[in-house]
């Protein structure tokens, strides 16, 4: 969760796709650079042992967004 004046942010442990990255806009800016190389998306949590069902809601998170930030672009 983002950085304030009065909060030091939260950076483990953020249920994805709820913080405050700007997956869309991060995605059309890479894609009318040019980028055409891999994606890395790192996670970071030990709040809970069913780390499969949570690879694959962000998973599905990405696609989602990535999906949707390509149909913005056309």
């Amino acid at each position: 969760l983002k950085v304030t004046e009065s909060f030091p942010g939260k950076f483990k442990s953020v249920d994805f796709g709820s913080g405050c990255v700007d997956f869309p806009s991060s995605f059309q800016t890479l894609e009318q650079l040019g980028y055409n190389g891999p994606y890395l998306i790192e996670m970071w949590t030990d709040m809970n042992n069913d780390y499969y069902k949570d690879i694959l809601k962000a998973k599905a998170f990405i696609e989602y967004n990535f999906n949707n930030a390509m149909v913005q672009i056309k």
